[in-house]
C-alpha cells in the first residue's frame, strides 16, 4: 500500500521544495530514492522531469526513504531510464517532490513549478516507450544534429549541387522527425509545453535514446 508519511514539511517562506534523490541500481532492480528539503533561494542544482503521468489505473510501486509509494507507470519508466548504475541522481518530479495529497501544499508547490523549472540545470522531456516511428526520427535528428557542423560549412562554400539537392533532402527528413516527435501526446498538454519552453537546452528522452532539439 502507498505510504503518504514519506513527504517532509516545508516552509514557504524559505522557498522550500523536496528534490528527489535516485540511487543507483541495475535495470531489474526495483526504483530506490530519498526525499530532501532544498531552498530554491540556496540555488541546488538538479534536473527537472516533464512528463505526463498517464493512466493514473496504472501505477507502479517504488520505495522512497525505504517505505513503498504508488506512482503511475509512466513516471516509473522515466526513472527507470534515468537510474545509473553507479551514482546517484538528483531530479524533481511533482508527483513525488509534491505531496499530492495535502492541498496546502499543492497550493503553495502548484504555483512555483515555473520557477523550480526555470531554476533546474536541465529540464528533461520524457515521452516514454517509443514507437518505431519515434525510436527513427531521434536516430535520425541526432545523426543530423552530428553532421550540422559539415552542412554549414557546405552552405557557406555555397555549392549549386548541395543547396538544390542535399540541403533540401536534409531539411525533407529532418521535417519528417520532427512531425513524428511532435505527434507525440506530451504536446496536446498545455503545462508540458510550457515546461518544454524553459529556456534550459532540454533533451527529449525515450528509452535507451535521446536527442536535443536542433534548427537547421
Amino acid at each position: 500500500m502507498p505510504s503518504h508519511s514519506i513527504f517532509k514539511t516545508l516552509n514557504p517562506a524559505k522557498n522550500e521544495i523536496c528534490q528527489l534523490k535516485l540511487l543507483p541500481g541495475k535495470a531489474a532492480d526495483p526504483i530506490e530514492c530519498a526525499l530532501r528539503v532544498v531552498s530554491l533561494d540556496e540555488s541546488p542544482r538538479f534536473h527537472a522531469l516533464s512528463y505526463v503521468w498517464g493512466d493514473p489505473k496504472d501505477t507502479r510501486g517504488i520505495f522512497v526513504d525505504g517505505q513503498q509509494y504508488d506512482v503511475t507507470g509512466n513516471l516509473e519508466a522515466a526513472l527507470c531510464a534515468l537510474r545509473r548504475r553507479r551514482g546517484c541522481k538528483i531530479l524533481w518530479a511533482d508527483a513525488v517532490c509534491i505531496n499530492q495529497h495535502d492541498t496546502d501544499e499543492k497550493d503553495t508547490q502548484v504555483p512555483q513549478m515555473w520557477k523550480i523549472y526555470s531554476q533546474a540545470s536541465r529540464v528533461l522531456v520524457w515521452l516514454g516507450e517509443p514507437s518505431d516511428a519515434t525510436r527513427a526520427a531521434i536516430s535520425y535528428l541526432n545523426r543530423y544534429r552530428r553532421a550540422r557542423p559539415f552542412l554549414r560549412h557546405m552552405k557557406r562554400r555555397t555549392l549549386p549541387w548541395f543547396d538544390t539537392a542535399a540541403q533540401e533532402n536534409e531539411l525533407r527528413r529532418m521535417a519528417w522527425g520532427y512531425a513524428k516527435i511532435f505527434a507525440h501526446p506530451y504536446w496536446s498538454r498545455m503545462w508540458t509545453f510550457q515546461e518544454f519552453r524553459i529556456p534550459n537546452a532540454a533533451p527529449l528522452l525515450v528509452r535507451r535514446a535521446s536527442v536535443f532539439l536542433v534548427i537547421f
